[in-house]
């Protein structure tokens, strides 16, 4: 028989076209009834419209799926013509409760979930950073972290961003869709530990362009901040343009008082510290893409940043006691100096969509090379009338070259299949020169100058397949990864291997697809970062007036198993439970050399085992038409080993915020955060609390945001961190006496657009290995 074809338009209620809608094709077998194997599948593009080829002409059942309207099935006869059709939708019951929720539809499958904020009213008024904090398991009062955990990296349309202060800049009305990874995938290093959120922009159409310039000022008494941000996207033609502009200038100091107890001296030494900085940074990130066609793309990203920074602290020692007597002794140790640190990075992406489903195949490449220098000048006064000055150097250089490759295959039946491999390479560099002062001239001290350098490389293969199942959905995946570093060091060279084998799966479970409730399990197996150059070093490296830092030539990365249980519940509450068991832990110790009681020495120590228990409790909920209610708990429990030493940690925090809706251009927010000490193995420190807020004002339709935020109204904080020797022979107290921590912040961001529907595409910068140097 002849081949035809159906197509058609599908509209909602009010005659607007339906994208992104699901419409099958299925054989009648009798009256009601069909074979459950569709003949054909599309998807409606932007305008609505569908098509689909079919075999021949007879009954047919046409079937209309989308998750925001009720499912529309309807028969048809199809003869040896075309036929056109128009569907109408009317909108899902339970898609409109779950957006009421949320304010947002979620799609859940294992591991993750994806929210598309077209048309969402949680966007409004708000930047990226503060849109993330609405979002179930997330929070942004510490950091951005997920379920209470650290939030390892944050995608911009497949952009790794190097900079957090990039979400502060971008406006949430230009980001169409987020989508948050529980634990970082196979597709990511080893050593990347926490959640991975990726953020897809909306895209201009041809010749539109979005942005947004960013200005902020803040202020404590005793530190001041200044930061300017632009962000710049372009369409035209086959071309893609992304812009990234920040600079900041910081100052400020902070007065502490140390107690430090030399047991085995027999006395106690006490001394104020006063500690000033200035800072400084500029950053630039521009990438362009050209499709060389409607399958072919490629693209290149430079990133440049400069850092500098100047320091100063002086150190009074107020007095001694030995046993019971007071002594009047009199000690003064100062230094100042100044650190600039140019990075520079290129990248360059080649990506062939290989079918509609979405299939990818990628080749990415990525260069950095980084340069610290910093001069430290030195003058310690022990006592009356005796003086001592000298100065160090150092400096530091890295170049790292990582190349990938990438496919995503999609399947019709919906499962998604990621393979891809990796090669890097790292050489890094050290090297520190003493001088002192000795008859009125700079002379060279061999004894503490040292020079490091390594050469670090490593290859991964990975594999990654998702799926689904009616309710379950699932994914299961595997990294290998080989690392080998080659170090040398004065008199002491050679060579460590790591090989890694990091399985994860996912299973996750959804009771009600329009609701947003939804069980999730999360069983991964990690390894840790590599040593650092400073770890690998057997010399020592001063970190203060009398305490130097010595590595660990065996230091061995950590690894561990941890499995991770959520339940999301309509979108409006989250409960997350996790479990963690590692293994090698580094942490450091403070030793006391026999032959001199006012020095001491910290080096890492592999920790034997760490079994760490977790609990989160979020939920984000509105109270009324004009107030929102979010609130987080979060603690854990760790149990540590290391030899016949063991320690127990706890540690919750609370955080609560209002947030209300004054006028659609006007709004204002209050928060209320605390948290409970934190221990380690020889030190810990205090609890703390404090009251901060916002209020926000919007001119010109939206284009203008000014807001003034505050903190620190009733704060308190024991800023304090004691540190005691396992043995008994060493102990230590630092008092922060500067305990006023009230803020303000005053900030305005203008945004400008022009011709802005679909998502923006940039070219993706790999992994950040300045992580790993």
């Amino acid at each position: 028989m002849t081949a035809c074809t159906a197509e058609g338009v599908v509209r909602d209620t009010t005659g607007a076209a339906i994208s992104y809608a699901v419409v099958s094709v299925f054989p009648e077998l009798s009256e009601g009834a069909t074979t459950g194997q569709a003949v054909g599948t599309a998807v409606t593009d932007d305008d609505g419209f569908w098509s689909i080829p079919l075999p021949d002409g007879g009954c047919y059942l046409i079937r209309c799926e989308h998750m925001a309207f009720e499912t529309c099935d309807f028969f048809v006869v199809v003869g040896e013509e075309t036929v056109r059709l128009e569907t109408v939708l009317a909108p899902s019951a339970e898609y409109i409760e779950a957006v009421e929720v949320l304010g947002v539809p979620i799609r859940y499958s294992a591991g993750r979930y994806e929210v598309t904020m077209e048309g969402s009213e949680l966007a409004r008024n708000r930047n990226a950073n503060e849109l993330l904090g609405l979002l179930p398991g997330i929070t942004t009062y510490d950091g951005l972290r997920l379920h209470g955990k650290s939030v390892g990296i944050v995608y911009i349309d497949d952009r790794r961003v190097e900079d957090r202060d990039e979400l502060a800049a971008l406006r949430a009305e230009d980001i169409e869709k987020v989508s948050v990874q529980n634990r970082a995938g196979a597709s990511e290093d080893a050593t990347t530990k926490g959640g991975v959120v990726r953020i897809t922009l909306r895209r201009p159409d041809d010749g539109g362009y979005y942005g947004t310039v960013t200005g902020s000022v803040s202020f404590t008494p005793q530190s001041s901040l200044y930061r300017l941000l632009f962000i710049f996207n372009y369409q035209k033609g086959r071309w893609n343009v992304y812009n990234y502009l920040s600079g900041a200038y910081g100052y400020g100091y902070e007065t502490q008082t140390r107690q430090e107890e030399f047991r085995r001296g027999g006395y106690t030494q006490f001394s104020d510290v006063t500690e000033r900085s200035a800072a400084r940074s500029l950053s630039e990130t521009f990438g362009v893409v050209y499709d060389l066609s409607d399958r072919h793309a490629v693209g290149f990203t430079v990133r440049v940043r400069l850092d500098g920074r100047d320091n100063a602290s002086v150190a009074s020692i107020c007095r001694e006691i030995a046993g019971n007597t007071e002594s009047n002794a009199f000690g003064e140790y100062a230094y100042d100096g100044e650190m600039l640190l140019p990075q520079y990075q290129a990248a360059f992406n080649y990506t062939f969509d290989i079918d509609t489903l979405g299939s990818q195949f990628a080749v990415k490449a990525d260069y950095m090379h980084t340069a610290s220098k910093r001069r430290t000048d030195y003058r310690s006064v022990p006592s009356a009338g005796t003086e001592e000055t000298y100065r160090e150097f150092h400096a530091q250089s890295a170049d790292a070259l990582d190349t990938r490759i990438d496919m995503d295959k999609y399947f019709v039946s919906g499962g998604l299949l990621s393979v891809g491999g990796r090669y890097y390479r790292i050489g890094a560099r050290f090297d520190q020169r003493r001088e002192d002062m000795t008859g009125g001239e700079w002379t060279p001290n061999p004894e503490t100058s040292m020079y490091y350098g390594n050469e670090t490389q490593g290859a991964a293969l990975y594999g990654e397949y998702s799926g689904s199942r009616s309710r379950f959905s699932y994914m299961v995946g595997v990294r290998m990864q080989y690392d080998r570093i080659d170090y040398k060091t004065g008199g002491n060279a050679g060579h460590h291997d790591y090989w890694r084998f990091i399985p994860s799966a996912s299973l996750a479970y959804t009771f009600n697809r329009g609701k947003g409730d939804n069980l999730n399990l999360d069983i991964y197996r990690y390894g840790g970062s590599l040593p650092d150059p400073a770890q690998l070093s057997p010399l020592p490296v001063r970190i203060s007036e009398n305490s130097y830092y010595v590595g660990n030539p065996r230091l061995e990365p950590y690894t561990g198993f941890c499995a991770d249980l959520t339940y999301t519940h309509r979108g409006r509450w989250t409960f997350a439970y996790g479990f963690d068991r590692a293994q090698h832990m580094s942490q450091n110790l403070t030793t006391l050399p026999s032959d001199d009681s006012g020095l001491s020495i910290v080096s890492p120590v592999n920790l034997g085992l760490s079994l760490t228990h977790s609990l989160s409790v979020g939920v984000n909920i509105p109270l009324t038409g004009w107030l929102r209610l979010s609130a987080h708990i979060y603690g854990y429990y760790a149990s540590n080993r290391y030899g016949t030493m063991s320690y127990d940690d706890w540690h919750a925090e609370v955080y609560t915020s209002l947030m209300f809706a004054v006028l659609p251009s006007m709004g204002a927010q209050l928060s209320l955060s605390g948290s409970s000490p934190t221990a380690g193995l020889e030190s810990h420190s205090g609890d703390s609390y404090g009251l901060s807020g916002s209020i926000y004002k919007t001119f010109f339709d939206g284009r203008l945001y000014v807001s003034l935020g505050f903190g620190g109204l009733f704060y308190r904080k024991w800023q304090i961190q004691e540190t005691v020797k396992t043995d008994g022979s060493y102990y230590a107290v630092i008092r922060r006496r500067n305990h006023n921590r009230q803020w303000i912040s005053l900030s305005a961001s203008f945004r400008f657009r022009h011709n802005v529907r679909k998502p923006f595409r940039t070219v993706e910068m790999l992994q950040e290995m300045q992580e790993e140097l």
